[in-house]
């Protein structure tokens, strides 16, 4: 698994964006948002992912410890957000260092010449491994760019397979969505 990115979904970039409130008690909070883009191979029209469930995990917490950001089932066309953003969603979490991203695929299924097909996934959960931080009172996006030229194989018999590639770029402030 490449720690640069995970099953490069297509056109999958999902962003994640951490708001920290600035509260007043003794753990500040911020808001994590994710949002999904990318291109799609040649001959492909369409790459739907479905996903299930976007957690993060936090650098000082144990290793079963995660934190759900998006827990509400989640469909997208990697080819529709090229050049764009698809919103994933957000949630409030603690400021500090975080490690890895975490979804669950529920499927993906790609268009090729006019006929959809189920992509086999190596497995039903795609991980971002990488350093990052939510800063107390500051906005922090995460975007998951899918590489989807190397993320969508088409096999020699027709069949589609999912390859995890996928990288992890990292904005602090607000910005507005970006759209076609």
């Amino acid at each position: 698994m490449n720690a640069r990115g995970w099953l490069g979904f297509a056109s999958l970039v999902a962003t994640a964006a951490v708001l920290a409130s600035g509260c007043t008690t003794a753990r500040s909070t911020g808001t994590v948002e994710f949002r999904a883009t990318d291109a799609p191979p040649t001959g492909i029209s369409s790459i739907v992912v479905t996903t299930r469930n976007i957690q993060i995990h936090k650098a000082d917490a144990p290793e079963d410890s995660w934190t759900t950001v998006v827990s509400q089932e989640r469909t997208f066309d990697l080819v529709a957000i090229q050049g764009a953003e698809a919103f994933l969603g957000s949630e409030n979490v603690s400021s500090g260092n975080y490690t890895q991203i975490r979804l669950d695929v529920a499927r993906v299924i790609v268009t090729l010449d006019g006929k959809d097909i189920t992509a086999k996934l190596p497995s039903d959960k795609l991980k971002v491994v990488g350093p990052w931080e939510v800063k107390a009172g500051e906005k922090t996006i995460l975007t998951l760019d899918f590489e989807a030229d190397k993320f969508v194989v088409i096999t020699g018999n027709g069949a589609v397979e999912v390859k995890p590639v996928l990288k992890l770029d990292v904005y602090h402030g607000d910005r507005p969505l970006k759209t076609r």
